[in-house]
């Protein structure tokens, strides 16, 4: 493991951390577990900016020895990134966005220089002047090959695209085809309200049974001339197919006409035939580059390889 590096990240009991910290990696939760009354007083000094928020940050992340701390933007708060800085004087910090800034934190609410911004969005990187550094996956997760069930199949939060997901829907089902969609609510609240299309939060195991039983994942993304999302790492890593609506991925080095089927672009009564022909495998090299010990490297060298 290297001891020189820590990412830290909201929580550390989800695949991801899990999978960072497999490939030799230090990861720390930035927070104390809590109950849920302590985690509600918590949320009101967090929304309020009232002092106080520190009480609930991991005291081991105060004073570490770690030359490079690499912060997962998701869930955390500028208070929070201003707590580390502080308590870790000597150590490089990394602040990396897995969001578009338009859904977090903006990069100006982040006053210290030292405190250095990147984004997994070339989009974002050019108009907040951040350093680029693509999304990553995992070389060691595998899914068993099973019997397809589904032509298509998305898994994720509405963050109000379940329109779009349904209008994909139903016009690929009047092609003939199989769609699955297991839409999970933005707010909890929500599921309340219109059950009909939400379902509830299912884990990453049960994720990657589907994606096994599916020919394609399907990919709406909120904003389509964003960065790549986590779909589209699992259909490099599992080669699997992908139906998308992002603008950009035609320029990537894994973009593949055969492997990729892009919404509003590609002919919609041609999907059909685009599922029935088989996955063409793409250079081992190109994958590579998207692993995450290659996506460390680059904080590292300071540059995109």
């Amino acid at each position: 493991m290297d001891n020189s590096i820590a990412i830290i990240r909201y929580t550390k009991s989800d695949f991801i951390a899990k999978n960072i910290e497999f490939n030799g990696f230090t990861v720390i939760n930035a927070y104390k577990s809590s109950n849920y009354v302590s985690y509600l007083i918590w949320k009101t000094l967090k929304l309020l900016n009232l002092p106080g928020q520190s009480l609930w940050y991991n005291g081991k992340l105060k004073h570490t020895c770690f030359d490079t701390i690499i912060l997962i933007e998701s869930n955390l708060t500028v208070h929070f990134v201003n707590w580390i800085r502080k308590n870790n004087p000597n150590s490089r910090i990394v602040f990396w966005y897995w969001n578009i800034v338009e859904n977090t934190i903006n990069p100006s609410r982040i006053k210290d220089d030292s405190i250095e911004k990147w984004s997994f969005s070339e989009k974002d990187c050019e108009i907040y002047s951040m350093q680029y550094n693509p999304p990553f996956y995992f070389k060691n997760i595998k899914i068993e090959q099973s019997k397809e069930e589904y032509d298509l199949y998305f898994a994720g939060k509405d963050k109000g695209r379940l329109s779009a997901l349904l209008d994909f829907k139903k016009k690929s089902e009047e092609l003939g085809l199989n769609v699955y969609l297991h839409v999970s609510p933005t707010r909890k609240l929500d599921l309340i309200f219109n059950s009909k299309n939400l379902k509830p939060a299912i884990s990453y195991d049960r994720v990657l049974e589907d994606v096994a039983k599916s020919k394609a994942l399907l990919d709406i993304i909120e904003v389509t001339d964003s960065g790549q999302s986590q779909r589209t790492m699992e259909s490099i890593f599992f080669e699997k197919k992908i139906v998308t609506n992002s603008k950009l991925i035609k320029k990537f080095d894994f973009y593949n006409q055969e492997n990729i089927f892009v919404i509003g672009e590609d002919n919609i009564e041609k999907l059909p035939s685009f599922l029935k022909t088989p996955y063409v495998k793409i250079d081992e090299n190109i994958i590579n580059r998207y692993e995450v010990r290659n996506w460390v490297k680059r904080f590292l060298i300071n540059q995109v390889i």
